[in-house]
């Protein structure tokens, strides 16, 4: 009796880590961003992905695909959902984060799009200063990752 037990309690030891063994991280592509305002700024449809790429990556639980991948089938701004979802589908990462900003004068408005793979679209938008662009980045990866 004893020995079934303990027999027992070795198996259910053995079984635990993959129980609690993490699922696969999660993949995301980040497509180049539509930028509304003056050609001053135009670096910032290359940049600001590349800045939420570095702000999104998350060991072990949301990884970045292939800029080479994304290039493919992203090259451009996404303008609507139908391009988003065509976008997501070559890509085939688990969710595509796309989106524009508007700058007027040292005031913008950032309105970022994640896509997932179903088609759910849930927007984070925000109203901030150019000096203040890339806090509101981060903030906004922070919801996302949350």
């Amino acid at each position: 009796m004893i020995m079934r037990f303990a027999l027992m309690m070795l198996c259910l030891l053995t079984m635990l880590p993959s129980a609690f063994a993490e699922e696969t991280a999660k993949t995301f592509a980040v497509a180049p961003f539509a930028i509304h305002g003056p050609k001053d700024y135009q670096y910032l449809q290359k940049g600001i992905p590349a800045m939420l790429q570095t702000r999104l990556t998350w060991t072990d639980h949301f990884t970045p695909v292939s800029k080479d991948i994304v290039e493919q089938h992203a090259a451009d701004p996404i303008a609507d959902t139908t391009a988003a979802q065509k976008a997501l589908t070559g890509i085939a990462s688990d969710y595509l984060v796309y989106g524009s900003v508007t700058i007027m004068g040292q005031e913008c408005s950032l309105d970022v799009q994640l896509m997932d793979k179903a088609g759910k679209v849930s927007p984070f938008a925000s109203q901030t200063t150019l000096d203040q662009l890339i806090p509101s980045l981060e903030t906004t990866a922070k919801q996302i990752n949350g």
